[in-house]
């Protein structure tokens, strides 16, 4: 699904797939894909469905899952901060610990 579209032109496009936007332009899906790209000079955004909503339920009840992350994922029964083989070169992000709840220790 195409999303965040710069050319006024084409935002009547917005939130649409590339095969309703090929079938509107009467055009082969990869020509529309193309085109589009060009024609919104490489801005345009996507949107990407990969799980059912079952799936999300499923998988946001389980224990270690986590959301909002910009770093790497934190052991949940590891509360150090210690870093991680594959963390070895860095520090953890600082905002790490404010957006995963479920790693804070009591006491911090």
């Amino acid at each position: 699904m195409v999303g965040g579209i710069e050319n006024p032109d084409l935002k009547k496009f917005d939130g649409k797939t590339i095969a309703q936007i090929a079938l509107a332009q009467k055009k082969s899906q990869l020509d529309t894909l193309f085109d589009f790209i060009i024609a919104d000079k490489g801005q345009p955004g996507a949107l990407y469905f990969m799980a059912s909503e079952n799936d999300l339920v499923y998988g946001l009840k389980q224990p270690w899952t986590s959301l909002c992350l910009d770093a790497g994922e934190m052991s949940l029964d590891d509360h150090s901060m210690s870093r991680t083989p594959t963390r070895a070169l860095s520090a953890p992000c600082p905002v790490s610990r404010a957006l995963c709840p479920r790693s804070t220790p009591a006491s911090a």
